[in-house]
């Protein structure tokens, strides 16, 4: 429940005392705040919108202000965001009342939505298949740029309309198994489509808190040299997997060393370009000499307690906390690295232009931080967990991206066994040998 307070100010704004639950908002007692106006605790980029509503008001005695939202700094420092509402009392009682309601938790909720949806939206322009999720209705909640291409169809508002280049031979089959996914079904079938092309799609379901389904999840890949066929096909087809892993939203094992690999042999081009910019999976690999090639850091993230989550409150426990890490393994690192999942209870974050070991270290103490926070599930169970974190150096272009990550998987199993876990700088590879050199004093 959103915590209220309601203050009492006169007309030029200043306190004519405080309730108890503004001093739990903020931190400030009555007597701290005696003689001092209100606009004095609004922050410097809210002040203008605060007083062109104040002055509005004033001149409306009887009236209410719209509600606007504005930061108010803390007793301690920070900032906190309040939906405020002022009435001009001024006329009956005397004075101005202003009612604060703590808007925290839903700016927290806007900051979490933004990120994942700056997650996907980078995730589904690296990926080299097609991405969307559709509700049980058959709209589109989302569609990546690769389907859109694949399907020639941008801005589908349903899933018919995304993939109306299907056969009207193949469209039964690929219904029923949309119906399957629906009673928690994964089926991937072969479809026909009219542009010439043939595709493999991989459908699973979408969960609600309930647990109920609430929609479908689909990856789409072409498939050269394929004829449909009415039967179920293969599952076991050597075809080419997702590039995301549908838990946590974030690179699989296989797209996080392909993204590590292009990321220590690509040479950036123009100064600012950020990883973000880098098109990972198509990336042409120029030869760059070893001093100018990025520098990389491979942050593993070892989960250590995820089995014991899972014994004790259940596996969907475990699930969330799982991805309650990422988003907070996301909030920590810089909007250009990229996050996989590289194990069961692992998760790696590639850094690349890392200036630094230091500041690579400094990564993951941040993530170290966020992760380590108390999490309340959404059963009510309130967990902690303490994760192991390696940090691997990527610092030249003959880097391989298995060992590199070997090495910070190490790093993390040493550093979760530490009591309390701190991160862990893995064992810097050796250098590769450089030819032509006179060895033991020889000409």
């Amino acid at each position: 429940m959103h915590r209220h307070s309601r203050v009492a100010t006169d007309a030029r704004g200043v306190f004519l005392g405080v309730d108890a639950a503004f001093t739990d908002l903020f931190g400030w007692a009555g007597a701290q705040l005696a003689g001092r106006r209100i606009g004095e605790l609004v922050h410097p980029d809210d002040l203008k919108r605060s007083l062109q509503s104040w002055a509005e008001l004033m001149q409306r005695p009887g009236s209410s202000a719209e509600p606007i939202r504005i930061r108010y700094r803390h007793r301690e420092g920070q900032w906190v965001s309040v939906d405020v509402t002022c009435h001009n009392a001024l006329d009956s009682r005397g004075e101005v009342l202003v009612d604060l309601v703590d808007a925290r938790h839903e700016e927290l909720l806007l900051e979490l939505l933004a990120a994942r949806d700056q997650l996907l939206g980078r995730l589904g322009e690296i990926a080299s298949v097609g991405v969307f999720h559709a509700d049980l209705s058959g709209r589109m909640r989302y569609a990546n740029p690769t389907l859109e291409k694949m399907t020639g169809v941008a801005g589908a508002r349903s899933l018919g309309e995304q993939l109306a280049a299907v056969t009207e031979a193949d469209r039964p089959r690929f219904a029923e198994a949309i119906g399957r996914v629906t009673k928690g079904a994964t089926p991937t079938l072969h479809v026909s489509s009219h542009l010439g092309a043939s595709w493999r799609v991989s459908l699973s379901p979408l969960l609600a808190r309930t647990g109920t389904v609430s929609g479908v999840a689909g990856y789409v890949s072409g498939v050269a040299g394929y004829v449909s066929v009415s039967a179920d096909d293969d599952p076991a087809a050597d075809l080419q997997a997702p590039a995301c892993d549908p838990l946590t939203g974030a690179l699989t094992r296989s797209a996080t060393l392909q993204a590590l690999a292009d990321l220590v042999t690509h040479r950036p081009g123009a100064e600012g370009r950020t990883a973000s910019a880098i098109p990972v999976r198509t990336a042409v690999r120029t030869p760059v000499r070893h001093e100018d090639a990025p520098r990389t850091a491979c942050i593993v993230v070892r989960l250590g307690e995820l089995e014991r989550i899972a014994r004790t409150h259940g596996p969907g426990a475990r699930d969330e906390v799982l991805r309650l890490a990422g988003l907070r393994i996301r909030d920590a690192v810089r909007s250009s690295d990229l996050v996989g999942r590289t194990g069961p209870d692992e998760l790696t974050v590639l850094c690349a232009g890392m200036p630094d070991v230091t500041a690579a270290l400094s990564v993951a103490h941040a993530i170290l931080e966020q992760v380590g926070q108390t999490m309340i599930l959404s059963s009510g169970v309130t967990v902690t967990i303490l994760p192991g974190i390696g940090v691997g150096w990527a610092a030249h272009a003959a880097s391989q991206p298995e060992e590199v990550l070997a090495r910070s998987q190490a790093a993390s199993v040493e550093s979760a066994a530490s009591d309390p876990p701190e991160p862990v700088l893995a064992e810097a590879p050796a250098r590769p040998a450089q030819r032509g050199l006179a060895r033991d004093g020889a000409n």
